[in-house]
């Protein structure tokens, strides 16, 4: 028996050195690739907050897993469960992971800015006013007004929970709340102390207290890097603030470090608001006309004071993942965004759909989007401008996608209809002023209705005409209520106008009868622009809601039936604040002179007849202001619109792009200047009417000019330029 066992023993080690066990392998290796490939599908599917297991599975694939596995089954043929769940408990402990806070440094490298910033969603707060924003979690949030933190939920928006011991005598500042990776609040109280509050919203314990009877705490930060609290403490009598620094406290709570003034002994802040902190480390912090930032030791880095010179009124700030450095604009009501050494990118979000003065930021690292606070209503609106991408770049794939997309638009090209019917007219590159006339029965010119050639309504606001080229009232007709779009007329040339009472009348041609076309029922809402459409015989009215702040345009037929209310763009948001004049193009679409007087920012919204929002126009260049006022269209669908701003009037295409500013400077003829301020077209002489708020004035100008008579004006200019030349020498 021992004989024929050491016989098998013998047998058994030979079949074991010759025994092949690598294609088990290979077929092992294959299956964990196929695995690990669908969970990279899954990982761009799910939000980011919930990768960690995903993390786990690609940090195996980047180290030992494969090389583990071959070892064990070619050296020991077998691996037990329990080197399975000793070698999965050291990966576990070899990841950092936390419950907030700013993205790992590596997978920046899976992040890119959108070419675009696409409105996630939305949500209404029970405060009026949202000037600051804390984020617990991506479904959780701290906001407050000027004084009193709530915690929100960002699904449906109510109040959970409400913290009430600040007082307007005692505070001054708006970023006076923070959350730090634990989820506590931290808040300034009444008493200028920094209280912390527990996640279970029971215990409040006294973090910091300020016995510096100068310098007075008015905003905080918690860092998501180190743990510590970053606070801007400044020196506020009634009319002047004296000094302000920054300093940080560890996680106990003790004194660890002031920012106060840079390497020439100057001080580095004068009145801040809002602070946060920067993946490097930078300290930022939001002025009242600039930012400044310094480096975690203090030592000064730059300061922002606006992009191409121009004045800003700085507000919220936070962070992204990608380190960009993003602050609210009230002067522009937009969002800058900056790199981490302050040059200026981008405008992140121009007159934002819903949002009209962007006041509050907060960057969510989880699902990195952006929660914007507005100042003057209760909304919040969380937006995506970062995408994930996939570590796996597949070059072939992008080159193929390439080509689709240009041969896309090559076809978008081909498909567009030919513009050779509006050949016949061009842009004149200095118009001509043709006829002025002085109003002598109105102060100003507020609106103008083109009646004929020689015959237009003109109104001041409170008093309409009708008047032909000499400037004589042919007729004088009503009290209106100081609107500005407030006339039109329709097919029959019947005066449609805005009365006192804010209900739209009809004056028949005689002059003579009015009728009520619509009554005003709803004391809440205000008619504040009405205009005749000659496509489709319907009357367009521009609405102000009272009660909401917000605007809406409704149709009505021949009737004086409601057939159509626009208020929203695909996403649910508002469109309008205040629609002041409303007219429509050649192509059907509804072009609306939108202007908030309260936040004094305006656009130009364009939506197509159906009411499905095209574009926004808000100025020639981006963050530019832009004041609206009267609108018209001409034979070509350009877009006419007056900026009481730059006192200009900015000429755009059917699709918002800019094509050129109509120049109305003194004439030698005429010595007159002209400030548009109203517009009025001609559709059968193609001249355009300007009145001038703060003058009498109204000027005719021809700017459009048949093809033909284009170039023989351009020929005949080149005869005389030769004739000169030859005379000359």
């Amino acid at each position: 028996m021992l004989t024929r066992a050491s016989k098998l023993n013998n047998e058994i080690d030979r079949a074991l050195k010759n025994a092949d066990y690598k294609h088990r392998c290979s077929r092992q290796i294959k299956l964990m690739n196929k695995h690990l490939a669908l969970l990279e599908n899954y990982e761009h599917v799910i939000d980011w907050s919930a990768t960690i297991p995903v993390q786990f599975l690609l940090y195996i694939k980047k180290t030992k897993c494969h090389r583990l596995l071959l070892e064990l089954h070619t050296n020991q043929m077998f691996l037990t469960e329990l080197i399975r769940k000793r070698y999965a408990i050291d990966c576990i402990n070899n990841i950092n992971k936390t419950d907030r806070g700013k993205c790992n440094r590596k997978e920046e490298n899976f992040l890119k800015l959108m070419s675009f910033t696409k409105l996630h969603k939305s949500f209404s707060l029970s405060q009026y006013i949202c000037c600051h924003i804390s984020l617990v979690r991506s479904d959780l949030v701290w906001v407050s007004d000027h004084y009193d933190p709530f915690l929100s939920n960002i699904s449906t928006g109510n109040m959970l929970y409400h913290i009430d011991d600040l007082n307007s005598e005692s505070f001054f500042g708006y970023g006076f709340h923070t959350v730090n990776n634990e989820g506590n609040l931290f808040h300034i109280n009444m008493n200028s102390n920094i209280n912390k509050l527990s996640t279970d919203l029971k215990t409040k314990t006294e973090f910091v207290e300020t016995t510096n009877s100068t310098l007075k705490p008015i905003c905080v930060y918690c860092s998501p890097l180190t743990g510590d609290l970053l606070v801007v403490n400044t020196g506020i009598h009634p009319f002047t603030i004296t000094e302000s620094d920054v300093t940080r406290y560890n996680k106990i709570g003790e004194l660890i470090q002031v920012i106060q003034y840079d390497n020439k002994g100057q001080d580095l802040f004068i009145d801040p608001c809002y602070i946060t902190e920067n993946n490097n480390g930078d300290v930022v912090v939001s002025e009242n006309s600039a930012i400044v930032v310094t480096d975690r030791e203090g030592t000064h880095r730059f300061s922002y004071n606006g992009y191409l010179s121009k004045t800003l009124w700085s507000q919220g700030i936070c962070t992204d993942a990608l380190s960009h450095i993003l602050v609210c604009d009230r002067h522009t009501n937009t969002v800058h965004m900056l790199d981490m050494d302050g040059q200026f990118l981008s405008y992140l979000l121009i007159r934002p759909s819903g949002i009209f003065s962007p006041v509050s930021l907060c960057y969510d690292a989880f699902t990195n989007r952006i929660l914007v606070g507005s100042l003057w209503n209760s909304k919040v609106c969380v937006y995506r401008y970062i995408t994930r991408e996939s570590g796996l770049f597949d070059e072939n794939k992008h080159n193929v996608q390439k080509k689709q997309s240009l041969k896309e638009i090559h076809s978008t090209e081909n498909e567009k209809p030919s513009q050779s019917h509006n050949n016949r007219l061009l842009l004149m590159s200095d118009p001509e002023l043709v006829e002025l006339i002085t109003m002598r029965s109105l102060a100003f010119c507020n609106h103008i209705t083109c009646v004929t050639s020689n015959i237009a309504w003109i109104s001041d606001g409170y008093y309409l005409i009708l008047t032909n080229k000499t400037g004589h009232a042919l007729k004088r007709w009503g009290f209106l209520n100081h609107r500005q779009g407030e006339h039109t007329i329709n097919s029959n040339n019947e005066l449609i106008y805005i009365d006192e009472k804010d209900n739209i009348m009809v004056l028949s041609n005689d002059m003579e009868t009015t009728n009520t076309f619509i009554e005003s029922t709803d004391f809440t809402l205000s008619t504040m622009c009405i205009y005749w459409s000659p496509i489709t015989g319907d009357l367009l009215a521009g609405i102000l809601d009272c009660n909401t702040k917000t605007g809406k345009v409704i149709r009505y037929n021949q009737k004086g039936e409601e057939t159509q209310i626009i208020h929203q763009d695909n996403t649910g948001e508002e469109l309008f604040s205040c629609p002041r004049y409303i007219a429509e193009n050649n192509n059907g679409d509804i072009i609306v002179c939108d202007y908030d007087s309260v936040d004094e920012c305006g656009a130009v919204v364009v939506t197509e007849r159906e009411g499905t929002h095209r574009f926004t126009y808000t100025g020639h260049s981006p963050g530019s202001e832009l004041w609206p006022r009267g609108i018209c269209t001409d034979a070509l669908s350009h877009i006419l619109v007056c900026d009481e701003y730059k006192n200009t009037i900015q000429i755009i295409s059917t699709d918002g792009q800019f094509l050129s500013n109509l120049r109305t400077r003194t004439s030698s003829i005429y010595e007159v200047h002209v400030s548009p301020y109203c517009l009025g077209y001609d559709v059968k002489t193609n001249l355009l009417w300007v009145g001038s708020k703060g003058q009498r004035n109204i000027c005719i100008y021809r700017y459009l000019l048949p093809q033909k008579e284009s170039i023989e004006r351009n020929l005949s200019s080149d005869q005389s330029f030769s004739t000169y030349s030859q005379s000359e020498k």
